[in-house]
């Protein structure tokens, strides 16, 4: 990945001057702006939103800005949606694998509109990675799962699984050709919630959920993602996080500024800064309670 540098203002405190930031390696791409369902443990449905989908051009103006970048990080055409909503989708998917062919392409769905027909124009377009989440019961995945077996055993090139972890989901150090349908069972999530139990897969979501962990001040941490991963609605604007369901922090527009510029602007640049020094009072950031540990990415 190329490393961009931004020529900023040093701050005063040279020992807490960043490096030259490499390229995200991961962006999420909002081509609707709504999900189905509203679970208890999601912002999803817990507050009006449009229904909005993401126009072409915008998202054929991001894609040629990644292809400008030689992009080769994962691609997920979804945001704080449902990604199967936009019957667009494998259109979508056929356009950013002709234009960043070097990308890892992956989203995830509840598997509502899914369908072995589906299926096939999904992967057919280029698809790499496909997460199916069962919600609601043990019964709900069975049906994911005897879906997948039907699809899988008329192909041989796609590699199924059925665990709840997905280790190739990023793609990293995976080759392009590769192929991954990955069925889980998450319908333990919404009693965990809803008793109330602390786990590190079931957080506030920047205090977006309703009943939700919330601060009372902010953690004395760091934060992994402003280093790795982008995040762009459906109008086109970055946003800080895929907490931003309410878009309260932009941090740029790609119509006035490219990905790449973008990236590593002064606002960008002051917030990885705050982080660095686990300084979370910042919009977004101080009411969030993800738990990421610095040393999983100093």
């Amino acid at each position: 990945m190329p490393t961009l540098t931004q020529l900023s203002p040093a701050p005063a405190d040279q020992a807490q001057a960043l490096e030259p930031i490499p390229l995200f390696t991961r962006i999420q791409i909002q081509t609707v702006s709504w999900c189905n369902r509203s679970c208890a443990f999601c912002p999803s449905g817990k507050f009006p939103v449009d229904k909005v989908f993401m126009l072409i051009d915008v998202y054929h103006r991001i894609i040629t800005q990644l292809q400008a970048l030689n992009y080769a990080g994962r691609i997920s055409p979804y945001l704080m949606n449902e990604s199967l909503l936009d019957r667009r989708l494998p259109d979508l998917i056929a356009y950013t694998r002709e234009h960043c062919p070097e990308s890892w392409i992956a989203i995830n769905t509840n598997g509502d509109a899914l369908s072995e027909k589906l299926l096939e124009r999904l992967f057919a377009a280029g698809l790499n990675s496909l997460d199916v989440n069962a919600y609601d019961n043990p019964a709900q995945h069975a049906e994911h799962v005897a879906l997948a077996t039907r699809f899988v055993a008329r192909r041989g090139d796609i590699m199924f699984r059925t665990t709840y972890s997905n280790p190739f989901f990023q793609g990293d150090n995976i080759p392009r050709r590769t192929k991954l349908l990955n069925c889980r069972d998450m319908s333990s999530w919404e009693p965990r919630f809803l008793a109330k139990l602390a786990t590190p897969d079931l957080q506030n979501r920047s205090g977006n959920v309703p009943g939700s962990r919330q601060m009372t001040e902010p953690l004395p941490l760091g934060c992994p993602r402003p280093w790795q991963q982008m995040y762009v609605n459906y109008r086109g604007e970055a946003v800080l996080c895929c907490n931003d369901w309410r878009f309260e922090v932009i941090m740029g527009d790609t119509a006035q500024a490219t990905l790449g510029e973008i990236w590593v602007n002064d606002k960008y640049q002051r917030c990885r800064r705050n982080l660095q020094q686990k300084n979370r009072a910042m919009p977004l950031c101080v009411t969030c309670d993800y738990m990421a540990e610095a040393t999983d990415w100093d």
